[in-house]
């Protein structure tokens, strides 16, 4: 595993199966945004001829359960997104190297992970974005509001234009005598 540092972002580039790639974008920390303890993740998924992206939302356990419906409101135009219903490996192993397992006394419960697929026409916007905020729902509470962090946002669109042999080459994993 690679990974490139912002402020409140780790990158990784990891291999996958059937020679493809992940670039993730994970917010390092679980700031209470939007009224709640949250983590997010931004995937980049290719093996140079198809490339798929999807925008991945997880919570602490003590918060209640994440609705598979939300919003992504980018420089003030609402887009809905809707989460995979049913996530195979693609999905959960992906960027896998970058969810926290714990923080602090807030432990993960990965029952309550989603993953939101982003269209072409999405990653375009998001691409040249200023600000963007998600708004999601969970079983308590509706309509919360999340600014994505403007690291995290730059991080996003620097990832969109690294290309399957930048992110190969991202990935320089150590050998086991640490050379």
């Amino acid at each position: 595993m690679s990974t490139t540092t912002f402020a409140h972002v780790r990158t990784a580039s990891e291999p996958e199966w059937d020679g493809y790639y992940s670039l993730t974008n994970q917010t390092v920390t679980k700031p209470f945004w939007g009224g709640a303890r949250l983590q997010y993740g931004f995937t980049k998924y290719t093996n140079g001829e198809y490339t798929e992206y999807w925008f991945r939302l997880d919570k602490n356990k003590d918060e209640d359960k994440l609705l598979p419906y939300a919003t992504l409101i980018i420089d003030d135009i609402s887009y809905p997104i809707v989460a995979v219903k049913d996530p195979n490996s693609k999905y959960t192993e992906a960027g896998l190297s970058l969810i926290d397992i714990a923080v602090g006394t807030h432990v993960m419960q990965q029952g309550v992970i989603r993953y939101f697929p982003l269209s072409s026409d999405l990653i375009a916007k998001i691409k040249v974005a200023k600000r963007i905020q998600l708004k999601f729902d969970t079983v308590d509470r509706i309509n919360r509001i999340a600014v994505i962090p403007n690291d995290l946002l730059e991080a996003m669109q620097i990832t969109i234009d690294t290309s399957f042999e930048q992110i190969k080459n991202q990935w320089q994993p150590k050998n086991d005598d640490n050379k």
